[in-house]
Order: C-alpha cells, then structure tokens, then sequence
C-alpha cells in the first residue's frame, strides 16, 4: 500500500470518528448496540437480588423461631436459606439488620394504621376498641417476626433505637392529625402522652400475638377506655 493511501485512510477514520473520540468514545469498543446495555440487565439483576435478600429474611425468621434470636447464627441462617456465608454477608453484615429490614418494610403500614385512627377511628371509644382489635389480629399473622423483633430489640441497641423511632414519629402523626394548631409546648405534651399509649399497646400486642397470653377482647376494651380519655382531650 502506498503511503499516500495509508494517509488517505487514516484521514477518512479521523473524520468518521472525531466527535465520538472527543465524546470519550474509545474505537476498540463495540458498539451498543453489539453489546449488554447495563441499563437492561440491572433491572434483572435487582430482581434477582431482592428474592434472594427476601429468601435470607424468612429463612432467618424460621431459625429464631426454633432456636431464638440470640442463639441463632448468620451461618445457619444461610444455610437455611439455602445460600453461603459469603452471600448472606453481602446482603447483610450482621443479623441484627434483618430485623432493622423488617421494621423499615413495616413502617409505612405502620404509620398508615395510625393516621387512619387519628382521622378515622376515635370518634368514639367503641371505634378505638375496634381498631385496637383489628390492629393485633393483623400482626398475628407476623406472628414470627414480631416474636424476632422482641428479642432483638432486647438484645440489639441499634433495633431498639430503630424501633423507638419508628413508633415515636408514629406517634408524631397522631399528634398533628389530631391538633395541628396547636402550640409546639402542647403538642409536645400530646405527643408524649400518644407515644405512651402506644408503648403501652406494644406489651399487649406481644403478650397477646405471642404465646396468645392475653384475650384481646377483654384488654383493648380497657385500653379503649383510657386512649379514648386522651384522644377526645387532644382533640378538644
């Protein structure tokens, strides 16, 4: 080939390929279109990830369930799940996470079924007792992870925190649905006075969902009476 030629080519490459190279386009690459677009399999590979993530999460509440929380390993838990070490660890770096997922999957249900009772539900005590009700039939069917939660909160500082936050800015809700004119010194003396409530009615959840300790019934109609006493005040 003639110099003049190799020149000749060399120039067409420059002038077919100038603005892609000076976009970063590098020419060895393939293109696009003869590629994956990681735009296509992330969506896939998300999928995939979650179902193993969720799988990890009920395998750990089966195996607390048998030998409790404290006594139970990431091990067995992978292998419960039928994954390795290496794979629960990389979605989870200890076992106190998987609860802290739990709580944060629960917390818009949570927050939910709060905001429904303060707009909804305390008309009257006969309302509240009712939802009282409602409330510990629907975390029966969790039964598992809310015996898990116990646990953990009393054994894993940073559950608790997560969980004491979580029902503190449920109680928050409350407080602004119910008096949002209110001075911030009184809503701050409402707010306590919800969130205490809702400590009170966490015991009875437990007792009631777990071991079915308590008849339900019978309690929420006293819980009932003294939320109804501090709910009607509230709202004036």
């Amino acid at each position: 080939m003639k110099s003049g030629d190799t020149l000749e080519i060399n120039i067409h490459l420059s002038e077919q390929t100038r603005g892609r190279i000076c976009a970063g386009y590098d020419p060895k690459e393939p293109e696009l279109k003869d590629r994956k677009d990681a735009k296509v399999i992330s969506p896939i590979r998300e999928a995939q990830a979650k179902m193993t993530r969720d799988r990890i999460v009920e395998a750990a509440f089966q195996a607390f369930s048998v030998k409790g929380y404290q006594a139970t390993s990431a091990t067995e838990i992978a292998s419960a799940a039928g994954a390795s070490r290496a794979t629960f660890y990389l979605h989870f770096a200890t076992k106190a996470e998987i609860i802290l997922d739990v709580i944060d999957r629960n917390q818009p249900e949570l927050f939910q079924r709060y905001i429904f009772l303060a707009a909804q539900c305390c008309e009257t005590e006969a309302d509240i007792c009712n939802w009282l009700i409602g409330t510990i039939e629907r975390w029966k069917s969790e039964e598992l992870h809310y015996q898990a939660m116990e646990q953990a909160v009393a054994s894993e500082p940073k559950v608790a925190q997560r969980w004491m936050e979580s029902i503190t800015e449920a109680a928050a809700l409350v407080t602004r649905q119910l008096c949002p004119t209110s001075s911030a010194e009184c809503l701050k003396d409402n707010h306590l006075a919800v969130l205490a409530l809702m400590i009170q009615f966490e015991r009875v959840m437990f007792f009631t969902v777990v071991g079915g300790l308590l008849d339900a019934k019978s309690f929420c109609s006293v819980l009932a009476a003294q939320w109804w006493a501090v709910l009607s005040r509230i709202r004036g």
